[in-house]
C-alpha cells in the first residue's frame, strides 16, 4: 500500500502511515510542506502559505502595530462620516488581504511583499474576477492616511505604480450597454405586470441609477407641480444586503425631474395611493431588494432573447443614448444624467427641465412607438 493516497484538493494528500494531510506547495523551485488533521485546514494553507509572510514573525510584533490593529484604528477614525454603503465596500477590499497581512506589521510590509500577496491571490481568484484594483487603491489609501498621521515609521507607501500590473488578473470582455429601440420593446413585453414593470418604466423614463428608484420617497413626488425630486438613495452593501437610505444621490446632488408623460404619471398616482411605507416602490410594503429587481430584470432579458451587460444599469443607459440619437445634444445627456443640482436647473429658467421633458417624452413616444410594431 503506498504511503501516500491522492485527495480531490489540489496539492493535499493524505498519509496513510498517520491519518493526517500533507500540504505542499512549490515557490521559486523551493518545496514547502505542513501536516495537517484536517484536510479543511490543509486546504487552507495552501491557499494562503506564501514563505514571505513567516509566521515568527508574530511574535516579534507589538499587537498595536499589526496591519488588523492598524486598519482596525484607521475605519475607527475614518469611518463615522462615511456612508455605510462606503464602509462596507472599505473593509471588504481590506479583507482581501487579512490572510496574508493582519500578523505583520505595517512597517514590515514592503513593495515586494505586496506584489508576492497579489501573486498568491491572483492563483485562487474565482472566474468573475479580473483585478484586484479596487483592493490595491483601498491599500494605498489606508497606507497615505497612516504616514499622514503618522502611525508608521514608512516615509514612502509601499503601494506602487507597477503593482497596478500585478494586480491584473484576465482581460475584461467589452459588455454591451443599452438596448436597442426593437430589444427595449421586447423588455418591456417581457418585464413582470406591476410594481417591477412600474420600476423599470420609471428608472428609463428618468434616467435615474436603481439605488435611487429603490429609495425614492412618496413625499418626494409633487404630482400638483408635476415635479419629482430625486434626493434619497437606498445604500447596498458589498452583497447587495440593504444597508440603509442616504440623503443625498452619488455626486451629492438631488435632481429635479419634470412629469409629462401620462403614463409616468399615472405609475406615480397609482403607487402613492399603495401601503403605508414611506417608500414609493414596495414588495409588500417593504423596500426593494436589490437581487429581486436584478433577478426580474435578468429574466425579462433572457425570455426577449436580449443580450446586454447584467445588471441594472442599462435603462440609464439607455435612456441616455436615446437621448442623444433624438436630441443631439450632450447638453441633454448631461441633464438627463442628473449632472445639474435643483438649484442649477432653477437658474436656468427652466432651459434644462425643458431639455429633460422633451428626451422623457421622446423616449415614451419612441417605446410605444416599437411596441405598436
Amino acid at each position: 500500500m503506498k504511503r501516500y493516497q491522492k485527495t480531490q484538493a489540489k496539492n493535499v494528500r493524505k498519509d496513510t502511515k498517520n491519518g493526517r494531510f500533507e500540504a505542499y506547495k512549490t515557490i521559486n523551485g523551493k518545496r514547502y510542506s505542513e501536516y495537517f488533521k484536517h484536510i479543511s485546514e490543509a486546504k487552507a494553507w495552501v491557499k494562503q502559505f506564501h514563505p514571505a509572510f513567516s509566521p515568527q514573525k508574530k511574535d516579534q510584533t507589538h499587537p498595536d502595530e499589526t496591519f488588523e490593529a492598524k486598519y482596525k484604528l484607521y475605519r475607527n477614525r475614518v469611518n463615522p462620516r462615511l456612508a455605510l454603503s462606503t464602509q462596507d465596500r472599505k473593509d471588504y477590499n481590506i479583507s482581501i488581504f487579512m490572510p496574508f497581512l493582519s500578523v505583520l506589521s505595517v512597517d514590515s510590509i514592503t513593495p515586494k511583499l505586496i506584489s508576492d500577496t497579489l501573486e498568491e491571490l491572483k492563483k485562487t481568484a474565482n472566474e468573475s474576477r479580473y483585478s484586484f484594483k479596487d483592493q490595491l487603491k483601498e491599500l494605498k489609501a489606508f497606507y497615505n492616511w497612516l504616514i499622514d498621521h503618522d502611525e508608521t515609521d514608512l516615509a514612502k507607501n509601499p503601494v506602487r505604480k507597477y503593482h497596478l500590473d500585478d494586480a491584473f488578473v484576465k482581460e475584461k470582455p467589452l459588455k454591451k450597454k443599452y438596448l436597442e429601440p426593437d430589444e427595449l420593446a421586447r423588455f418591456f413585453e417581457n418585464v413582470q405586470e406591476g410594481v417591477y414593470k412600474d420600476i423599470a418604466y420609471f428608472q428609463l423614463l428618468t434616467a435615474s441609477r436603481i439605488q435611487e428608484v429603490a429609495g425614492l420617497q412618496k413625499s418626494d413626488i409633487d404630482l400638483n407641480k408635476n415635479q419629482i425630486e430625486i434626493k434619497h438613495v437606498v445604500m447596498w452593501g458589498k452583497n447587495k444586503r440593504f444597508l440603509g437610505l442616504k440623503n443625498t444621490t452619488k455626486n451629492g446632488k438631488s435632481k429635479l425631474v419634470l412629469i409629462g408623460d401620462i403614463r409616468l404619471k399615472s405609475i406615480l398616482k397609482d403607487n402613492l395611493n399603495k401601503g403605508n411605507s414611506p417608500y414609493l416602490f414596495t414588495i409588500n410594503d417593504e423596500h426593494l431588494s436589490y437581487r429581486s429587481i436584478q433577478y426580474e430584470y435578468n429574466k425579462a432579458l433572457k425570455k426577449a432573447g436580449v443580450q446586454v451587460d447584467a445588471s441594472t444599469h442599462f435603462l440609464r443607459t439607455t435612456m441616455a443614448k436615446m437621448t442623444n440619437n433624438t436630441l443631439g445634444s450632450i447638453d441633454a445627456v448631461q441633464v438627463v444624467l442628473g449632472h445639474d443640482d435643483i438649484k442649477m436647473s432653477r437658474h436656468y429658467a427652466g432651459l434644462n427641465q425643458n431639455l429633460q421633458l422633451k428626451a422623457q417624452l421622446n423616449a415614451a413616444k419612441s417605446l410605444m412607438e416599437s411596441v405598436q410594431e
